[in-house]
């Protein structure tokens, strides 16, 4: 029987943070994780499993927290089974728990299909924030009020955000469901006596197997790789059906380091028709399960101290649907975009998004930046976000958002060639089906432009309300957001990591 899980917004609550990857180094009196040295991967705490230098122990994406406290954010929603999403602390205590091989290793309803959340259409990339209609396609976009609704009052764009990376937060759970539930069954079989020497694999396929969840015909197994830069390297590989017969792989790149350090790599495929959740076409989407198609996302993290000796989280997260014909990721397991042609169009790749963090792990501060290409076309204007969020002493998040588009530049362009002038923020408002507008509240301050496109960009202000954890708009402006003139954006994209672990880390089955 379906059981409803009472929450805040419970079909979109995750969060403007965190990938939160620590090198299994045991933080708090509350954290389950294990504890590695820099070279062997030996746990110190009693009872965790040798395997569990090969998982990082508390990783988790997510954007916008409803919450005013990091050991809270709610992934909660209405589903079959009320323990099948859990709020950001449960994660952590349960992968701990799946580390000592405690409790079930494997919950069924993590792999069921992804379920869509709550169309949010208050904003929409090739309009922003400004009203639009037309008939043919019938399509209803915008606000006049800046919220997302007339029922719900919390700012466009930090909803509309937290709605866009909905689904790549459901496909990691499930990804390290898979690594952390292996490491849990296999030191119930007695499988994990200690680590593999390097070069060598441990087949855990057995352990897998039993698991159970309906996953049909899968691979399993822990190689240690060569080590880098001192610190020791693991690389877990998956493959399996789900229950409804899809297949998927998962392959987890990582090394801890020295100092509550650490980095490595995600890499997600579904080939076909996976199901890996495009979005509706209307809100930037695009054939994200095209036959002819693997669906990838790759993350990688890296946890480390920046230049005044302060904890930051650094990632990106890359996600596309790419030809078959096309390797899928590269040395590094990051989805291969520089691998296909430049003159690819959509028959090869679409569905293109990019997201990067710059976080204070304890606070949840920091800046955000978030676009996609619904085509394939090398010169095709990413469109996105940039955010800059600072935290209160009560634990709330505030700053402010920009939107619009770059001045030509694709996610694709930008990753070949990162160089300042290939950076993606917003430069201009780009809006290719102006002239169809019917809407009679459309927005006069996008008409200072050629055509379709201008030099000015959108931004709204926000702040969480401390009790009720909703992103109210702090923007006075009547209509709830501003559009600005380019050269008055402050928002700047986030900080890189300072060092990303390089290496043969192609996965391997």
């Amino acid at each position: 029987m379906k059981t409803r899980k009472v929450v805040k917004h419970a079909a979109a609550a995750a969060a403007v943070t965190a990938l939160v990857a620590g090198c299994g180094k045991k933080s708090s009196s509350n954290d389950d994780s294990s504890g590695t040295d820099s070279t062997g991967g030996t746990t110190t705490e009693a009872g965790v499993s040798p395997l569990a230098a090969a998982y990082p122990s508390t990783l988790a994406l997510s954007i916008f927290p409803q919450t005013t406290t990091a050991a809270a954010l709610n992934l909660a929603e209405e589903v079959d089974d009320p323990n099948a999403k859990k709020n950001f602390k449960d994660k952590v205590v349960d992968q701990g728990k799946r580390m000592k091989g405690e409790g079930d290793c494997f919950n069924p309803a993590q792999f069921k299909p992804a379920k869509p959340g709550a169309r949010i259409t208050c904003y929409q990339f090739d309009n922003d924030m400004n009203p639009f209609q037309r008939a043919n396609p019938p399509e209803n976009f915008g606000t006049t009020t800046g919220k997302v609704s007339a029922t719900n009052a919390e700012a466009c764009m930090v909803a509309f955000a937290r709605s866009e990376v909905e689904d790549s937060v459901q496909q990691v759970d499930r990804a390290l469901a898979m690594v952390s539930g292996m490491i849990c069954q296999a030191k119930k079989d007695g499988k994990d006596t200690q680590m593999p020497a390097v070069g060598e694999s441990l087949d855990l396929t057995a352990s897998f197997d039993k698991g159970g969840a309906g996953l049909t015909g899968s691979t399993a197994k822990i190689t240690r790789l060569a080590d880098v830069g001192g610190n020791p390297v693991y690389r877990s590989d998956i493959t399996t059906t789900a229950p409804d017969g899809k297949s998927f792989e998962v392959h987890l790149v990582h090394s801890p380091g020295a100092n509550d350090s650490s980095s490595g790599t995600l890499s997600i495929l579904r080939p076909g028709d996976s199901g890996m959740g495009a979005k509706d076409a209307g809100q930037g989407g695009g054939a994200n399960g095209d036959s002819n198609k693997n669906a990838l996302l790759s993350i990688n993290y890296s946890r480390e101290q920046d230049d005044a000796g302060k904890k930051r989280m650094r990632f990106e997260v890359r996600r596309a649907a790419i030809v078959k014909t096309v390797t899928p990721f590269d040395a590094n397991g990051l989805v291969n975009l520089t691998a296909v042609a430049d003159n690819a169009q959509n028959g090869e790749l679409g569905a293109v998004r990019y997201l990067a963090f710059d976080i204070d792990p304890d606070t949840n501060a920091g800046n955000l930046s978030y676009w996609q290409n619904p085509g394939g076309n090398f010169n095709e204007a990413a469109r996105g976000f940039l955010f800059n969020i600072t935290a209160g002493t009560d634990g709330s998040l505030s700053g402010c958002g920009v939107s619009g588009a770059t001045g030509d530049i694709s996610i694709r362009k930008y990753l070949k060639d990162p160089v300042a002038a290939n950076e993606l923020k917003p430069v201009k408002w780009y809006h290719p089906f102006r002239n169809d507008n019917t809407s009679t509240d459309k927005d006069s301050r996008y008409t200072n432009g050629n055509d379709n496109q201008g030099p000015a960009i959108t931004k709204q202000c926000f702040k969480q309300n401390a009790t009720s954890g909703v992103y109210e708009i702090t923007t006075t402006d009547p209509k709830g957001y501003e559009v600005i003139p380019t050269a008055q954006n402050t928002v700047q994209p986030p900080t890189k990591p300072k060092a990303k672990l390089e290496g043969d880390f192609r996965p391997k089955t």
